[in-house]
């Protein structure tokens, strides 16, 4: 299948192209670590007033894999089955490249210009709320928007998805001490829910694990991760992400998520490197269905360079 805007060279400067809304003048030698709040710029607004996410230059090979699967999926999804989209951690909706200055839209806009017919947004920030609001105005009919804690609008999301339906859910907290393997259990129960979820393992991970070890626990759903840990010492910071990630899909696979058929295993993963780069987290892709895996390896092929996951537990 040829996907439109994603079959050249030029695909992420293309997507790039479609997205940018303006330039941000404050982005240049600028402090983000000082300038920002809650993830929100603080030395900026757009032209509606609202806030703004200030990002790193990789965002958007993050976000590509979003567009990627929205884009096939509703090229070939059957039309009595309906599609949704929901994000947990939507965010204001825009952000900024640090880096360049340049302001795109983040997932919860650009997935509107796709034939879906709900979308399901969610932030603990009011801030974001208010600016999600207003930028998705003209497609209120379209879209849900929440201000609560993840554990329980997951619950609420699902009791309103409905059987015949198929629903792509990412998953992007700002640590992994935000989200609970009951979460997903919740939002998936008797549903198809595809996930995209930023599997974050860097240093913050290192330095808070043995303190919030109950948090830990309830991210990945057992206390397994502990084995891991004593395994691998601090100079194994690769390795141990993949046994984690490892132990992770497992737990997935519990919960009705499929393995990828074989020869695929750990296809399933996108790694997210920075601009030298250095691998930074990981994305898990993780369906119910054999045909969201067919997708997910189409999806690859439009991503960033792949390097051969080493797992050996």
């Amino acid at each position: 299948m040829k996907l439109t805007g994603f079959d050249s060279q030029d695909s992420h400067n293309d997507q790039k192209k479609e997205v940018i809304t303006m330039y941000n003048p404050n982005c240049q030698n600028c402090n983000f670590k000082k300038n920002t709040s809650n993830g929100n710029c603080t030395r900026y607004k757009p032209t509606d007033g609202f806030s703004i996410r200030c990002s790193p230059p990789w965002t958007i090979e993050k976000y590509k894999p979003i567009n990627l699967y929205c884009h096939m999926l509703t090229s070939k999804l059957e039309k009595k089955r309906k599609l949704n989209y929901i994000d947990l951690f939507a965010g204001p909706g825009q952000y900024c490249d640090r880096s360049s200055g340049m302001i795109y839209d983040g997932p919860p806009l650009f997935v509107l210009r796709y034939d879906v017919d709900h979308l399901y947004l969610n932030d603990i920030n009011p801030d974001n709320v208010k600016a999600l609001s207003v930028r998705i105005k003209k497609n209120m009919g379209r879209v849900t928007i929440y201000n609560k804690d993840v554990d329980l609008v997951a619950r609420e999301i699902n009791e309103r998805l409905s059987d015949d339906s198929i629903s792509f859910c990412f998953i992007d907290p700002d640590d992994i001490e935000n989200f609970k393997y009951d979460t997903i259990k919740q939002l998936s129960k008797d549903r198809e829910v595809d996930l995209l979820i930023n599997f974050t393992y860097g240093l913050d991970y290192r330095w808070s694990v043995h303190s919030n070890q109950n948090k830990y626990n309830e991210y990945f759903g057992t206390d397994k991760w502990r084995f891991i840990e004593d395994k691998y010492k601090a100079n194994d910071i690769i390795f141990r992400a993949h046994a984690l990630m490892k132990l992770y899909i497992e737990q997935l696979n519990k919960i009705g998520y499929l393995k990828p058929p074989a020869g695929r295993e750990y296809k399933n993963i996108f790694p997210i490197h920075n601009t030298r780069q250095g691998t930074l987290y990981y994305l898990i892709f993780a369906s119910k269905r054999r045909e969201g895996y067919e997708f997910c390896k189409k999806m690859r092929a439009y991503t960033i360079p792949w390097r051969k996951l080493q797992i050996d537990i």
